[in-house]
């Protein structure tokens, strides 16, 4: 006999996870299994609390959000491996940091295309994250594709920034007379090579993070500080976050929306400024 319990987060009837119901035996084996039964109900209603206290009731869970859970729950606890190396969750938020910092001091907007070629390792999976943090789109491409298939699908994707892994750098490299759509290129030790920046060197650049200024229409934007109206600045995060008299946002449920998605901008430090 099997007995549905919903997953976490989870009001559906299809979406539910079957544990096994003993029929017949001692009392002792229908206590444990009703003490494992009241085990899994106290995890699953544990961490459901704690998702309604990171994100809120109703929110919409983006990508990167189970990443920064782990990341704070366990910091040291191993993320990734690979052949000679290995990340924990601190590691690599601050990989992922550095990438979504510097991928926004580029240029690129929300809803622009990043294209990877690359073999699997460690920063092209935080690449995910790092995209999803920055409000982007990650165009993976297949490095088992030709040439001439890679092309059809960048020039299709029109992406700003391409990012190859130190096998694919010299092939990458012969394609970009032809995609003059792309602004920046980046590979792994491609440090020398024209048109090229080197990915070590590109996410050093920028290790301290970037900025924005939230709600001041007469502040200039600068190569590592965006500046933004309110409305602009849902899904995206930045390492500093500067508000300019927020009460100022608007009136009513709107206005308050506002303020509260500007506030939560901030993966480090948030500073709010007010006009006396």
């Amino acid at each position: 006999m099997f007995i549905s319990l919903p997953k976490i987060g989870s009001t559906k009837r299809s979406d539910r996870m079957a544990i096994s119901v003993p029929t017949s035996g001692s009392m002792a084996a229908l206590a444990a299994w009703n003490r494992k039964r009241a085990k899994v109900k106290t995890s699953k209603e544990r961490l459901r609390k704690s998702w309604l206290i990171r994100i809120g009731a109703g929110s919409t869970v983006r990508l990167h959000d189970v990443f920064d859970y782990w990341t704070r729950e366990q910091p040291a606890a191993e993320f990734a491996v690979a052949p000679g190396r290995s990340l924990t969750y601190g590691d690599a938020a601050k990989i992922a940091g550095r990438l979504a910092s510097r991928l926004r001091a580029e240029g690129c907007r929300p809803g622009d295309r990043v294209a990877v070629l690359a073999r699997n390792s460690p920063w092209y999976l935080l690449l995910y994250f790092a995209v999803a943090k920055a409000g982007l789109v990650l165009v993976p491409l297949n490095w088992r594709l030709a040439a001439p298939e890679w092309a059809a699908i960048l020039a299709d994707a029109e992406p700003s920034v391409l990012i190859a892994d130190r096998a694919h750098v010299a092939a990458a490299d012969e394609l970009r007379p032809d995609l003059p759509g792309i602004r920046h290129f980046v590979g792994e030790g491609a440090a020398g090579r024209t048109g090229w920046a080197d990915l070590d060197r590109w996410l050093a650049e920028h290790a301290e993070g970037i900025a924005c200024v939230i709600g001041d229409p007469t502040f200039a934007a600068m190569p590592r500080v965006r500046s933004l109206a309110p409305q602009l600045a849902k899904g995206l995060e930045f390492d500093l976050v500067v508000l300019v008299d927020p009460q100022h946002f608007g009136e009513g449920i709107e206005g308050a929306v506002d303020r509260y998605v500007a506030m939560t901008r901030a993966t480090q430090q948030l500073v709010v400024l007010t006009s006396p």
